[in-house]
Order: structure tokens, then sequence, then C-alpha cells
């Protein structure tokens, strides 16, 4: 039978401006926050139809700017109907990947707090009190944001291995920020997936449960949050590394892990490798990547090609 047309998610979010800076102050720019600390408008967006399949081939979708919500701001989660046949796939969009510095040094996530404004439409999520959101530039799962905090301790820190207990506060404020966009989208997401048949009644697919955390060490400077679904099936996941970057425990450390170190004075320590381990069942993913990826997709109940 023939599935009903998604629409656009209802409601609008105010149209982004140059923004102020990372301390906020006269701060007037999109995704301001709600009362309650979400974002303001809508975080999951349809993208137009292009032609695509597969959720491989429907990557070029999300490309930047890869879709705007009302009001110019990006989504967090990109829902990317194919022209014909095929499934509806959710993928994160792409951000626009912060330059490389002078001399060709490692590009600095700093950038995006005053990016041009074309960038920060193709990459914003949410602008709040806590932190700034945006997109990946090279996302590794469905959805996956990460979150840039305003707070100065946290901003100068080189990795979770430098924090101590004084920065807990600060630090589950950022997580707490973390979890109410993942439960924003998850709300929003959840009638399309059931209209798609990929859902019934309020439980969520394996895929759709969000992990929040940290590399360990970090990839890019300066400290940053992971907000990303389990599945780890974007097409620009290539690589084992990769992949023990978001599903070693050392190498991915956990918000409730940080925050229990913290609170107990113990530090997290530098990471190192070890195994990785799917998710949901535990089972260590040390055979070829292309298995990994098969275990995940099966365990995670992510949608068939």
């Amino acid at each position: 039978g023939a599935r009903p047309a998604l629409a656009e998610p209802s409601g609008a979010r105010p149209a982004l401006a140059e923004p102020a800076g990372p301390e906020g102050a006269g701060r007037t720019n999109a995704s301001l926050p709600s009362p309650d600390g979400a974002a303001a408008g809508p975080v999951v967006a349809v993208a137009p139809r292009c032609g695509a399949s597969t959720a491989a081939a429907s990557a070029a979708c999300a490309a930047p700017p890869g879709g705007v919500l009302p009001g110019g701001a990006a989504p967090l989660l990109l829902v990317v109907p194919p022209e014909a046949g095929g499934e509806f796939w959710f993928l994160t969009g792409r951000g626009v990947a912060a330059p490389r510095g002078r001399g060709g040094a490692p590009p600095s996530l700093e950038w995006y707090w005053r990016a041009p404004a074309a960038a920060r439409r193709a990459s914003v999520v949410y602008d709040g009190p806590e932190c700034l959101a945006v997109r990946d530039a090279f996302p590794k799962s469905a959805g996956h944001i990460l979150l840039l905090p305003r707070d100065p301790a946290l901003r100068a820190a080189t990795s979770v291995a430098a924090l101590k207990e004084e920065h807990l506060p600060a630090v589950s404020a950022l997580h707490r920020c973390a979890r109410r966009l993942a439960d924003q989208a998850t709300a929003e997401a959840m009638p399309l997936l059931r209209r798609m048949g990929r859902a019934q009644g309020q439980r969520r697919p394996a895929w759709l449960q969000w992990r929040v955390g940290y590399h360990n060490p970090p990839s890019l400077r300066p400290l940053h949050l992971h907000l990303v679904t389990s599945d780890l099936q974007s097409p620009l996941l290539r690589t084992n590394r990769a992949l023990e970057a978001f599903a070693s425990p050392s190498r991915f450390v956990s918000a409730e892990r940080l925050e229990a170190a913290l609170a107990g004075g113990a530090p997290v320590g530098s990471g190192t490798a070890s195994r990785a381990e799917c998710s949901r069942c535990g089972t260590a993913l040390d055979a070829s990547f292309a298995q990994a990826r098969r275990h995940l997709a099966r365990c995670l109940d992510w949608p068939s090609q």
C-alpha cells in the first residue's frame, strides 16, 4: 500500500542572527532555549526527495545545507525520503567543517562561535546558555551532533582527563542539555517512525537510543561532547579506528562514567586502545570492519536496505 506523505514538523524557531561569542552576552541568535532548556522549535526535518534508494546514496542529500527547519536552523535529525521505492532514512545531516588554522594547523571547534551566517544555518542545532550544539561535519551515526560548552573552565580543558571535581556542576549541566535535545528529537521522530512502520507504540528502536560521551583523547579541540545514536551506520564511518572511537569503552567516555569519576575524585585517565563492543549486547566487535557493522545493524534493529 502507499505510504502517507511525510509532512514538515510544525512550529518554527527564531531566525539566525550573527552570534555574540561564546560568553553569550547580548546573544540574539537562533535556537534560543525554551524555559525547560530544550530547543525552542522542532529539531527533526524532512529533506527534499533526492532519488536515492539506500541510506548510503541518501547521504548526498544530507550534505550542507542538508535541509533546514523553519527559521533557518539546522535539524538534529533529517528524514530523507527516496523518490521511488526503498525506505525512508534518518540521517543527521552534515554540518559545515571548521577550516584548518594558519599553516595547516588542525581545525578548532572554536570557529563555530563566530562562523559565517551561512555556515551557522547549516550547522547550528541549538544555541543556549549551556552550549552551542552543531551537526558533526562527518557524522558517524544517523544522529550525531557536538555540544561545545560555554563554561570557560570546560572550554579551557584539553580532554576529559584534565577535568576535576570542581568541573562537575558545569559538566552535569552540559549533559542535561544533551539529554533534553535527545529526548526532543526522539519525541519528534517517533510519530514518523510509526508511520513508516519502523516503530510500534511508544517503544523506540534500539538504534534510536542516544549515547552521550567524549572521545578520549579528543580528535579536535577544545573539549566537546558527542550526542550520537547507537547505530554507527553512517556511510562516513569507514574504518575500525573510527568505529573504536565510539564503541570502545576506554575511547568513548560516557557522561555517566565521567560524572561518577568526578564525583568520586577519581581521574578518568587518558584513553588507551581497548576492544570495541556492541552498546546493546556487549559482544566484542573484533572481527572485520564489515562484520562489525553487520552485527550492529542486526542487534540495533537498523532498517535493512
